[in-house]
């Protein structure tokens, strides 16, 4: 029953008309709008653990970049480790394809959730070149950059 109650109250819902809006996509730092429209009444909503891209401190942006990117990175050592486990260890390996794997399988794991991350980047700047919605930051109570 408490379970229940805890993940009710974790649900987004709009201060003025009470609309469910769902949930938090996750608790961690998120690069995107820090607010919500409400389809209902229009008013913004706010999004916990999102900011943009340009509001984010340095330790912030690497934080959301490793998040994203080193999982896969490790993933991609993967194939080298079994390489060097199976064949280099009984002499029959080559240590071009040891490197070639330590190498080229991180790089090629990471791409997609690099890309992502760029895309996301990308969008935010968008975003953050508009004046209007850089106004609706300011007056929702975020500091767009440059602005005192």
């Amino acid at each position: 029953m408490l379970g229940r109650e805890m993940s009710a109250s974790a649900a987004l819902r709009c201060p003025s008309c009470a609309q469910d809006l769902g949930r938090p996509a996750r608790p961690r730092l998120n690069v995107g709008s820090p607010f919500q429209e409400c389809p209902k009444c229009r008013s913004h909503v706010s999004r916990p653990a999102t900011n943009e891209w340009a509001l984010l401190g340095a330790g912030q942006k690497v934080y959301w970049l490793g998040v994203r990117i080193l999982p896969f990175a490790l993933i991609g050592l993967v194939p080298a480790l079994v390489y060097w486990q199976t064949t280099f260890r009984g002499g029959d390996g080559q240590l071009p394809v040891l490197v070639a794997l330590l190498a080229a399988g991180p790089v090629l794991l990471a791409y997609l959730p690099l890309a992502n991350a760029l895309h996301s980047i990308r969008r935010s700047r968008a975003r953050m070149a508009d004046p209007m919605y850089r106004a609706r930051l300011i007056a929702f109570g975020r500091q767009a950059p440059g602005r005192p």
